[in-house]
């Protein structure tokens, strides 16, 4: 196996444990980085000149840095030293699982080979983990038919959203192929989210949309594997009570204090107030956010009916990055996200190997962006590393791109034109 196939597999693999309540992803510590940085200092590096996805996210971490120096001495001349561990924790946390993987995606790859070896890898690594949760999935369902539903969770299906855009487009729809884009799919389908039946619904809305690239059997064939994901999701066990489960619009406390939909939705609303009502409370805390502070530390726990609700997220992307660093933070996450986006559908034109895999990159995109509405997405671990090690990937073609036709250009005496 190459190296650059192992290294996408441990990428596309969410094995963590639970340290404290934080989710830990052990994988990165003891595998993901060691075989990065072995990789790294046993091959040839490939360094361009910066590239503008470079300066976007230069100026992305840089206002990262300057929010929390700021809040960190504000914290600590106003003798607020509570504040100070969990924010060093969130910057170190934002180190691990998003400026190196940065990094190793900008230097490691040295062809489009290399780049295209690593997706091979990803795809392995997502049908190992959907296997491994449908088979989860099976055993709960055999155990504790009442908990099934929270078998899979509602953060890794972002994940498995999004590399299943990159599956369709990276390989040939044959009976292989769709196997696995249905696997995907029924992870999706059982975990019974919201959000991520929305982001399913676009992304393949926008495969459909792309009618040069697949045939009209193949869009047929995945809108047909989405429909029996969803049917056979509904009537594994019975329908009734599933589908009360996603479309209740009253709703009931069940057993153990467990809210139904619609009170996971009114709590999420209730966060949603709180948290930019605090972060719009004055004009430092809108501009400079919080310093890396997550939610859970900047507002006060609340209780609902009987729940309370002291440990939460902001249940949006955009709203965590707002807490953390400011609305001048969102602002450079949203025009970085935008341009990733643009780029990866540009990448077709001057990498035919590359082109698919980064088309399936820019749909899986936008369909986390409307995910990242109702949950975090880029904040989440496990996706996290995963975009920002292809945002180095794609920041590292384009250099090489760049690069060759600079060298073109002098060759034949052409006058240099400023690329885009």
């Amino acid at each position: 196996m190459s190296r650059y196939v192992l290294l996408g597999t441990l990428c596309a693999i969410p094995l963590s444990i639970t340290i404290e309540d934080r989710e830990t992803f052990i994988l990165h510590f003891f595998l993901f980085i060691p075989l990065s940085i072995l990789i790294i200092f046993h091959g040839r590096r490939y360094w361009t000149r910066l590239t503008g996805i470079d300066g976007l996210v230069i100026l992305y971490f840089c206002w990262a840095a300057m929010s929390f120096i700021v809040n960190l001495m504000a914290s600590a001349w106003g003798g607020d030293y509570g504040s100070i561990g969990p924010r060093i924790t969130s910057v170190g946390a934002t180190i691990l699982y998003w400026i190196i993987p940065f990094l190793i995606g900008r230097v490691v790859f040295n062809s489009d080979e290399a780049i295209r070896a690593f997706f091979d890898g990803l795809m392995i690594g997502a049908l190992a983990t959907a296997i491994v949760l449908l088979a989860n999935y099976a055993y709960i369902w055999t155990t504790e038919w009442e908990m099934v539903r929270y078998a899979i969770g509602q953060r890794v299906v972002v994940g498995v959203c999004f590399l299943s855009m990159i599956f369709i487009f990276l390989y040939r729809l044959r009976f292989c192929a769709c196997l696995g884009v249905f696997l995907l799919w029924l992870v999706i389908a059982l975990s019974e989210t919201r959000a991520a039946f929305l982001q399913l619904g676009i992304g393949l809305f926008l495969v459909i949309l792309t009618g040069q690239i697949l045939r009209k059997r193949q869009k047929a064939a995945l809108v047909f594997l989405a429909s029996v994901a969803v049917v056979v999701a509904l009537y594994t066990g019975f329908a009734a009570t599933r589908i009360e489960w996603m479309l209740d619009l009253v709703g009931s406390i069940g057993e153990g204090g467990a809210p139904s939909e619609e009170h996971s939705t009114l709590i999420r609303l209730l966060v949603w107030d709180a948290v930019t009502s605090k972060v719009f409370q004055d004009l430092p805390s809108a501009i400079l956010g919080f310093g890396q502070l997550g939610p859970a530390y900047v507002i006060e726990g609340f209780r609902y009916l009987n729940l309370d609700i002291e440990r939460f997220s902001a249940h949006s992307e955009y709203l965590d990055q707002m807490t953390r660093g400011g609305i001048v933070y969102l602002a450079l996450f949203l025009v970085l996200y935008v341009g990733v986006v643009a780029l990866s559908f540009r990448v077709a034109k001057y990498s035919p190997l590359l082109g698919p895999a980064y088309r399936g990159v820019a749909i899986g995109l936008i369909g986390a962006a409307v995910y990242a509405i109702f949950h975090e997405s880029v904040r989440y671990p496990w996706f996290g590393v995963m975009f920002w090690i292809l945002v180095g990937g794609l920041s590292n073609f384009w250099g090489r791109v760049r690069k060759t036709r600079r060298i073109r250009e002098v060759a034949y005496n052409v006058p240099s034109v400023r690329s885009a």
